[in-house]
C-alpha cells in the first residue's frame, strides 16, 4: 500500500491574492489624491535610458487613461478597440510599451504580444490565431506590419486602418523630438490617440469578469507553431 502523499508548505506567510483588476491593483488611489497603487504619484515610474525622460507614476496613469480613451473613440481605431477585443504589439522595449499595454487593460482590451524580430510570415499567425484586429507598431515595425497585412490576403487600403505607430519622438511624454519614418505619414500614432481626452475610471473585472482574458502570450515555437497562455485580468 502507497503511502499517502506529504503535502509541503512554506514557513513564510501566505501572499495575500488582491481580487482586482491588474490596472486597479497598480494604479489605484486609496490613500489620497497623491496616491497611485500604494506609493507617491510623484515618484518616477519609467526612465528611458537613451533620452533620460522619465514619467512619473501620476502621469503614467494618466497617459494609460488617455490612451484607454482615445483608442475607444478615435474614428479608425473605434471599430477594432471594443471590450473584449484583441490588439498585437510588435515593439521592442520602449516607453510606449507599459503605456499600451496598461491603457488597454484600462480599457477592457487584451493584448498579444509578439517578438519584435518575427518576419511578416511568423508575425501573421499570431495575428490570426490570437484573433487580434489592430497592430501598435514601432516605426521600425511598419515594412514587416504592411507585409504580414498582405500575407494575410488584406488590401494596403484595409491594412492602413489597422495599424498604430508608437513613434520614436517622445514629446507625448516630455522627450525630446524625432522626424517620423517616412512610412508612418498616414498612419495613426500614439500621440493622435493621447490627444483626445481622457477616461474617467477604467473598466471594473469584477464579478464574473474577473476571469477575462487581459494578454494573450505566446511561446516561443521551438517545435511547431507558438502556442497562446491566457492571463486573466484579474488578480484573484
Amino acid at each position: 500500500m502507497s503511502p499517502a502523499p506529504r503535502i509541503y508548505t512554506s514557513h513564510v506567510p501566505d501572499v495575500q491574492v488582491h481580487n482586482t483588476s491588474i490596472f486597479t491593483y497598480l494604479f489605484g488611489s486609496s490613500a489620497g489624491p497623491d496616491d497611485v497603487g500604494g506609493h507617491s504619484g510623484s515618484k518616477n515610474a519609467l526612465i528611458d535610458a537613451a533620452t533620460g525622460t522619465t514619467i512619473t507614476r501620476s502621469q503614467l496613469k494618466d497617459i494609460c487613461l488617455s490612451f484607454a480613451h482615445g483608442i475607444r473613440i478615435h474614428l479608425t481605431t473605434q471599430p477594432f478597440a471594443n471590450r473584449g477585443d484583441t490588439i498585437l504589439i510588435f515593439s521592442p522595449n520602449s516607453l510606449a510599451w507599459p503605456v499600451v499595454i496598461h491603457g488597454a487593460i484600462a480599457a477592457g482590451i487584451r493584448c498579444t504580444l509578439a517578438n519584435s524580430a518575427y518576419t511578416s510570415h511568423e508575425l501573421a499567425f499570431q495575428y490570426q490565431n490570437s484573433g487580434a484586429n489592430l497592430v501598435l507598431t514601432s516605426e521600425e515595425g511598419i515594412t514587416v506590419v504592411r507585409d504580414m497585412f498582405t500575407d494575410c490576403g488584406m488590401s494596403k487600403a484595409e491594412g492602413i486602418k489597422r495599424i498604430v505607430v508608437l513613434p520614436r519622438d517622445l514629446r507625448w511624454a516630455g522627450g525630446p523630438a524625432a522626424a517620423p519614418a517616412a512610412d508612418a505619414a498616414s498612419l495613426v500614432s500614439l500621440p493622435d490617440l493621447l490627444s483626445l481626452g481622457m477616461m474617467e475610471k477604467e473598466e471594473s473585472f469584477d464579478g464574473t469578469a474577473d476571469t477575462e482574458t487581459a494578454l494573450l502570450c505566446y511561446s516561443s515555437g521551438t517545435t511547431d507553431n507558438p502556442k497562446g497562455v491566457e492571463v486573466v485580468s484579474s488578480l484573484g
